[in-house]
């Protein structure tokens, strides 16, 4: 039987000073998108392109929770304070997962949309090569090696809806909510970022055990 671990990832917004041409120019694509579909200030817009986009931003904080036997064990979790120290983030994510079991199961919420693609390219950023390629698998219909709890539905939904929905403990109400991460990183507040970040792991596992028997084989 496969043993059950539950990532995630947060992300922050590069500085606009340091952008390449290229960069600025993705960058500007991205507003103009998010501008067009919501009413939000323009620098609110850039904050938000920056922070989901591989290009413009950096991974501040990752955690993962297994569960063996039933049991689920206490969460690695970890949040750097600033793009240089991503990469040394990385490199400890990394060997950390590499200690874990070869008949993992992967388990995300939109991880196969977002977390996936972001985790990859920031390494590849930092030449970092994956311990864990099963971990990236992105296929959409294939659910052995990741399952992504979004399969469920084609509606867009966050996973503090999901968790409604499903009756389980929403992940969103602590010192730290999606909005405010990167202004946490930038006071200093790397534990509460990465409590946060648990808690979106932790809630994943919850709704997995709400919903498995619903999922698509």
């Amino acid at each position: 039987m496969s043993q059950l671990i539950a990532w995630d990832i947060e992300t922050c917004p590069l500085p606009l000073e340091n952008f390449s041409e290229r960069q600025m120019r993705r960058h500007d694509m991205e507003v103009a998108k998010i501008l067009s579909r919501e009413e939000i200030t323009p620098e609110e817009a850039s904050r938000k392109a920056r922070a989901l986009h591989p290009h413009l931003g950096w991974i501040c904080a990752i955690a993962f929770q297994r569960v063996k036997h039933g049991q689920r064990r206490d969460p690695w979790k970890e949040c750097v304070g600033t793009p240089g120290d991503e990469a040394g983030l990385l490199t400890r994510f990394w060997k950390a997962i590499d200690q874990l079991p070869n008949y993992s199961l992967w388990l995300t919420f939109n991880g196969k949309g977002f977390d996936v693609e972001f985790l990859q390219w920031r390494s590849i950023v930092h030449g970092i090569v994956p311990s864990r390629h099963d971990l990236l698998d992105r296929h959409k219909f294939r659910h052995d090696r990741h399952l992504d709890l979004t399969c469920l539905g084609y509606k867009p939904m966050g996973l503090a809806d999901a968790c409604e929905l499903a009756g389980v403990p929403s992940p969103k109400e602590g010192a730290v909510s999606a909005e405010s991460v990167h202004q946490a990183v930038e006071e200093g507040r790397l534990h509460d970022v990465a409590v946060y970040c648990a808690a979106d792991v932790t809630a994943t596992l919850d709704l997995y055990d709400a919903v498995y028997e619903f999922i698509p084989c």
